[in-house]
């Protein structure tokens, strides 16, 4: 923050104070803050003395003014006596970089939220289309495991009772073979058994890889937020340089 010599007067600078003017932004300074008592000025709309106040916008930052004391950045009835003099064109060149060069790092951060929010959204989608489409093909496998299991214990049935009758008229090895077969067919609903686990297994596979590109996605957001406050302690700097300047 700039500061100025005991020796200046107030009144030197008062010499070229507008009535009526745009009111900057402004920053704390104890060393100038509250009313303007006794300065000799009054705001024209409001009849009120005005507040001591140090500007924090552009080519005026910490230049001293007199803004009103009732105005804000809603409602500002425009009174602005300036206490200091323009500064130095080189001052202004400065400053006017400065400025410049918060306004892009403030963009790029904007941008790079941006981005980041578009690829976290990529991902959510990506997230519950797969939930939605493994859901719906367990759904499907399900509902094909019953209704082949109904069909093959109904068909197992059928054949059970046709051949009831004579069955207890075979052979041993007629009995054998045909324990052989049944036993074919249980080693088919196994196979059926053993591609559905596998199929299972696939999805779950695909839902962890999945679960490893969120991660992905939240490591990279967690890379874009050190970079932001890394800009930020290099605004942080530069506010310190302007501060010493």
């Amino acid at each position: 923050m700039p500061s100025w010599p005991d020796s200046e007067s107030t009144q030197d600078h008062l010499s070229d104070l507008t009535a009526m003017d745009y009111a900057p932004e402004t920053c704390e300074d104890i060393s100038f803050a509250g009313l303007a008592v006794g300065c000799g000025l009054r705001c024209r709309v409001h009849n009120l003395e005005p507040n001591k106040c140090v500007a924090f916008e552009g080519t005026n930052t910490g230049r001293r003014f007199y803004m009103c004391s009732v105005a804000n950045h809603v409602m500002n009835c425009g009174f602005v006596g300036w206490v200091d003099e323009e500064w130095p064109e080189t001052m202004q060149s400065a400053l006017t970089r400065l400025w410049s060069m918060y306004h892009e790092s403030h963009s790029q951060r904007i941008d790079e939220r941006l981005e980041n929010a578009r690829l976290m959204q990529v991902v959510v989608d990506e997230k519950n289309k797969a939930k939605n489409n493994y859901n719906s093909l367990m759904a499907d496998v399900s509902k094909m495991m019953e209704t082949t299991q109904k069909q093959l214990m109904a068909d197992n049935l059928k054949k059970m009772n046709e051949e009831k009758e004579y069955i207890f008229d075979l052979t041993r090895a007629e009995l054998e073979a045909e324990v052989i077969k049944l036993n074919e067919k249980v080693a088919e609903m196994e196979t059926e058994k053993s591609r559905y686990l596998e199929m299972k297994g696939k999805w779950a596979k695909e839902m962890e890889d999945l679960k490893e590109q969120k991660k992905k996605a939240e490591y990279t957001l967690f890379d874009a937020v050190k970079v932001s406050f890394a800009n930020k302690e290099k605004l942080a700097k530069i506010k310190e340089i302007c501060a010493d300047m």
